[in-house]
């Protein structure tokens, strides 16, 4: 039988340490997270795939760990698994927040509007302004019904109890929003992700339907999320290891205004301005944290003995790397995580030329970036002993960059030795990705450039049969006629009023 549920809440701020805890943990109390079931799989939980690769690669390399049968969920997905398995018996197997999502939202909201928009007069004007004066009034429809979609999908996750209000007094919401999400909700038929979050904290849960479950690596995640993974907790054990970047009390950082105001009250030593101005939606999440009841600091001894309801196990005692002459991204790392000033104390020494622990790359262009990062990412493994598993590459849109680092690293000695993670499937797939292009295209401007892009790609060339050479002429035809955007003179009138052909 497994033990009775509790929360496990491990702390630090480096996820090797953390991958240490749960392997020690693992080790020591392995009931406690994997089901009774051999044959279910074990579920940790992760904010990115490059975080459960991460994790794999360390498991196996330092804890000689061999893992199989474990599963890697994302936060939203497993939520959504959660609220599924308390689904009442004999419902239906499919997914009953697919009304929910972002595309079906988009298309339900396009037709409300499309139906009803004499009740929406805040849109009215918007959208009779589209009927008037563009030659695709029905485009401007769409693209409110997505972003109004990404709205509501935003509420779902952080403004649930927002959501449940509207629905249960109407009549103290009577604006726009509140009445399309009422219409939306009577259209799908069925609960909201919203009420079945309500349904889940508040209502009694069947042991027998989960199991033991770790999440690791988050620094954040929407409050109603924490209070399922509490829920359930209740019945079944749940491991959170949390990524928290100060080990000291933060939960009152202020920004550059709020220290302004402050000034004169606080002492400036004990904050640091890069928690402060960029850590607001961690600092919000730690807050929430600290919510937990009885908190304590325990060290575990067995599978069964020593938990109570939530469980603190915070490795303060963590040794910093050694170094002789600490670099500034030591110190950057220092100071945020005792919650110092920089160089609080102490006279901040100037900046070494040998001091490659943080460099800045001022490009201009996203192919000039990648090539720089190339050059850097050879020098750096000539310099130091590093093996290519160490090295993890990040940006805000990979896909925007994919399609460079492949031109770039595949003509250099680290082809075949890279990887692209944290891709969607449509940017994977290659032909879906040439579809998209297409439609994409078709509400454009019709920029040579994009045209040239789509016309280079895989699936594209190997319908036409175009190859290398071809592309190289077409590409020679193009720049020789001037071709700069616009598909005819037709397409330049409906789009600014006057038929010109030049460059088109």
């Amino acid at each position: 039988m497994m033990s009775s549920g509790h929360f496990y809440l491990y702390t630090s701020s480096r996820l090797e340490t953390l991958a240490d805890l749960y392997a020690d943990t693992r080790r020591r109390a392995p009931r406690l997270f994997r089901p009774d079931d051999i044959l279910s799989a074990e579920t940790i939980v992760v904010p990115t795939k490059g975080v459960a690769v991460w994790l794999e690669h360390y498991l196996c390399q330092r804890h000689s760990f061999v893992l199989a049968n474990i599963s890697f969920p994302f936060i939203r997905s497993q939520i959504d698994e959660l609220l599924r398995r308390r689904q009442p018996a004999g419902a239906s197997t499919e997914n009953p927040f697919a009304p929910y999502s972002i595309p079906r939202m988009t298309w339900d909201i396009m037709s409300l509007l499309h139906f009803h928009l004499d009740q929406y007069q805040e849109l009215h004007g918007y959208l009779d302004d589209a009927v008037n004066r563009e030659s695709c009034p029905q485009l401007r429809h769409y693209q409110l019904a997505v972003r109004i979609a990404q709205l509501f999908d935003q509420y779902l996750i952080y403004r649930p109890a927002l959501l449940q209000d509207w629905c249960d007094n109407p009549a103290g919401h009577k604006h726009w929003q509140a009445t399309l999400w009422r219409q939306l909700r009577e259209q799908a038929g069925c609960p909201s992700p919203a009420e079945a979050l309500q349904e889940f904290c508040q209502g009694a849960l069947q042991p027998a339907a989960f199991a033991p479950l770790s999440i690791f690596g988050s620094s954040v995640m929407p409050p109603s999320f924490l209070q399922v993974f509490k829920k359930l907790s209740t019945v079944v054990p749940v491991h959170f290891f949390y990524l928290n970047p100060c080990e000291e009390y933060w939960a009152d950082q202020k920004n550059k205004w709020q220290r302004r105001e402050y000034a004169a009250f606080e002492d400036s030593q004990f904050s640091n301005p890069l928690l402060g101005n960029l850590g607001m939606q961690g600092q919000e999440f730690f807050r929430e944290v600290l919510k937990l009841e009885d908190i304590f600091e325990v060290e575990p001894e067995s599978e069964t003995g020593g938990y109570r309801n939530y469980a603190w196990i915070d490795d303060r005692a963590e040794a910093e790397p050694e170094s002789s002459a600490p670099g500034i991204l030591q110190r950057l790392q220092h100071d945020i995580r005792k919650q110092v000033s920089p160089g609080a104390g102490e006279e901040l020494p100037g900046l070494s030329g040998t001091d490659d622990s943080l460099t800045i790359h001022s490009c201009h262009y996203d192919l000039r970036q990648v090539e720089v990062l190339h050059n850097h990412l050879l020098a750096l493994l000539q310099k130091h002993q590093y093996a290519l598993n160490d090295i993890l590459i990040m940006a805000p849109d990979i896909s925007r960059f994919a399609t460079l680092i492949q031109a770039v690293f595949d003509q250099g000695p680290l082809a075949g030795h890279y990887a692209l993670s944290d891709r969607s499937i449509s940017q994977d797939n290659l032909l879906a990705e040439a579809f998209l292009g297409i439609l994409s295209l078709c509400h454009s401007r019709f920029p040579v450039s994009q045209v040239l892009q789509l016309l280079d790609s895989q699936a594209l060339r190997a319908r036409f049969g175009f190859s290398s050479e071809d592309m190289v002429t077409i590409r020679a035809w193009l720049s020789e006629a001037k071709v700069h955007w616009g598909k005819d003179a037709a397409e330049r009138e409906l789009l600014y009023g006057r038929a010109f052909a030049n460059y088109s």
